[in-house]
């Protein structure tokens, strides 16, 4: 029932590298906020988001981050899924500045709706201010798939078993980025927690 609001700024400098694994697994309302520069030259920043909401908790995810130097590089993957009523907005913006020649911005939310009374808003900006960058983005929200759900559950498995793995293999990709073989098991165990001790 916890309200958790959270900032992140940053300034990446000459070939310097910023990685993010971020989880976020339910709470009243979160709000998350990321936003950077990136000034130096082949400086890089990737931030990985696996989310996971249900009931009615809320989850805002902003981020912003702005491209100065030479051939910078930045890229956001968020890969969620909402129950119950559970609400996520998204919004990115890719903000490639004056002078940001050779720069590479990519964007990609996706969400798997798993109640037809769940909602996504999704809202990818791409600001530019230089002519030689490329900048990408794509969202996408949908229902999970009845087929996979069917032979998962031909399988033994019952529908909460069968929906939560497909939800912890979306989010596979963010704990994969976690360093911490102890801290990465011990978050994967608290999401396959979460899920299987679900209300129905």
């Amino acid at each position: 029932e916890c309200i958790s609001n959270q900032s992140v700024s940053f300034t990446v400098a000459d070939g310097g590298n910023l990685r993010i694994a971020h989880v976020e697994m339910g709470g009243a309302r979160t709000n998350y906020h990321l936003s950077g520069d990136l000034e130096g030259v082949e400086a890089k920043m990737e931030e990985y988001v696996a989310y996971l909401a249900q009931e009615k908790e809320a989850l805002d995810l902003f981020y912003h981050v702005r491209f100065h130097g030479l051939y910078t590089e930045g890229i956001i993957r968020a890969d969620g899924a909402l129950f119950d009523e559970a609400y996520k907005s998204f919004r990115g913006t890719l903000d490639f500045l004056e002078g940001a020649r050779g720069a590479v911005g990519d964007e990609e939310e996706v969400t798997v709706l798993m109640s037809e009374k769940a909602r996504s808003v999704a809202v990818p900006i791409l600001l530019c201010h230089e002519d030689a960058v490329q900048g990408n983005h794509a969202t996408s929200a949908g229902r999970v798939d009845e087929e996979m759900l069917f032979y998962l559950m031909s399988r033994g498995l019952s529908r909460q078993e069968a929906e939560g793995m497909i939800v912890e293999s979306r989010m596979a990709q963010t704990l994969d980025r976690i360093p911490n073989v102890a801290l990465r098991e011990s978050i994967h165990q608290a999401i396959h927690d979460r899920l299987t001790k679900r209300k129905r």
